[in-house]
């Protein structure tokens, strides 16, 4: 029974032999179409006290009515409106590689408790069904394209300062834009400014809550500072070409929003700008692959989208010609997968590029933190050709080098 029902059940004066006749009346409603039941007045209501049937006596039935009302709570108040994050906003741009089609792609809806979960629409029906942490693959395509902006600025640099000059008109309208934003802008950082003179006082916890709306300000304050220069580019548009520093400073800015949209650390505004670029550099499309690993349960997730850089670095693609666009095509592990698979694609270029044997990569890679021998090396080299389906070359002893003698 619930907490309710236990209410109702003793709070019924029938425990104390009191009967009554006629309280409630049956009323068909034609606006909402079904029988209300109407409390009746007193004068309409046949009592008749039995004490035969009397359970409790009149002092322990009121002390219990009392108790029951000390308990009793008011009507529940509206939900807390949950922080938007990114990962809500992008579920709809992952399909599912073994069921889509060019024609019909299929799409990730959410799934698991609490809505944590992505997976395929057809479900059970899908052949390589499985559930996907929604905030783990976001943050993972993020990273990614954070790292590739970070690698590939000079390539989106030139590209852009050989584009046509923008064309856009400035007006009085977006003047008075710019001017609103710069102002938010300096609020915001006066803001900033009163938080760290009180960073250092009161308890722990009011420290670590004054840290966190810092946090929080500095990134809407990032936001603002990057639509800021968009407008300014937008309104300057009509007589300069953007620069390299230009460039620089946009995907600068659109690296910092991916990263803190992906450890959940902006606003509203913020959530929507990091969308924004997402959708961009993505193209709207993921496309998620599931392998099954032979003898294990658990499947690896990959994600594979192409890749439009140019795109995060223009505020208006329109007014890029297509035919300067240079399209990649990254993958990115959507789950955390196995070490064994982990450090297959790095141990082939390792051993395959670079040309050094199995223990000289195990010592780079010791080198770098990580618990690992040629014995583990040669497991990720043959898991690096079977994730291709291609047959693994034989190595020649020690990778062609010779023998180190003492």
């Amino acid at each position: 029974m619930t907490y309710n029902a236990y209410r109702r059940l003793w709070s019924n004066v029938r425990l104390i032999g009191r009967w009554e006749f006629g309280r409630k009346r049956n009323q068909f409603s034609t606006k909402l179409d079904y029988v209300r039941q109407i409390d009746q007045a007193d004068k309409d209501v046949t009592t008749t006290q039995c004490e035969e049937l009397r359970i409790l006596d009149d002092n322990t039935f009121l002390q219990l009515q009392q108790m029951l009302g000390s308990l009793k709570t008011g009507p529940r108040g509206p939900r807390k409106s949950r922080p938007l994050r990114l990962w809500d906003l992008v579920t709809e741009f992952f399909f599912c590689a073994a069921c889509s089609t060019p024609e019909a792609p299929i799409r990730f809806y959410q799934t698991g408790a609490n809505g944590t979960g992505m997976q395929c629409k057809n479900g059970d029906l899908c052949s390589c069904k499985t559930a996907v942490n929604r905030e783990e693959a976001v943050r993972a395509v993020c990273d990614q394209l954070a790292g590739m902006i970070s690698r590939d600025g000079d390539l989106i640099e030139s590209v852009i300062c050989r584009s046509r000059e923008l064309d856009t008109q400035g007006d009085d309208g977006l003047r008075a834009e710019i001017a609103a934003l710069k102002s938010s802008v300096a609020k915001i950082s006066r803001r900033i400014d009163g938080l760290y003179e009180l960073a250092g006082e009161g308890s722990d916890e009011d420290r670590k809550e004054v840290q966190a709306k810092i946090r929080s300000a500095q990134s809407e304050r990032s936001a603002a500072q990057l639509e800021v220069s968009r407008q300014q580019n937008i309104l300057d548009g009509s007589s300069a070409t953007l620069t390299s520093d230009d460039v620089r400073q946009a995907l600068s800015q659109a690296s910092t929003l991916l990263q803190e949209a992906a450890a959940g650390k902006l606003n509203d505004d913020g959530v929507y700008q990091a969308l924004s670029i997402f959708r961009r550099l993505t193209g709207d499309c993921v496309i998620v692959h599931v392998e099954q690993r032979v003898g294990r349960k658990r499947t690896n997730v990959r994600g594979v989208f192409k890749v439009q850089l140019l795109y995060g670095a223009k505020p208006d693609p329109s007014t890029v010609e297509t035919a300067e666009l240079p399209i990649q095509e990254a993958s990115v592990w959507l789950r955390k997968p196995p070490r064994v698979d982990a450090l297959a694609e790095r141990v082939h270029e390792l051993i395959d590029v670079q040309k050094l044997s199995l223990r000289a990569a195990a010592d780079l890679l010791q080198s770098e933190g990580l618990k690992i021998n040629s014995g583990n090396l040669w497991y990720s080299y043959q898991r690096y050709y079977e994730m291709l389906g291609q047959e693994p070359p034989k190595l020649v002893y020690n990778n062609g080098h010779r023998r180190k003698t003492l």
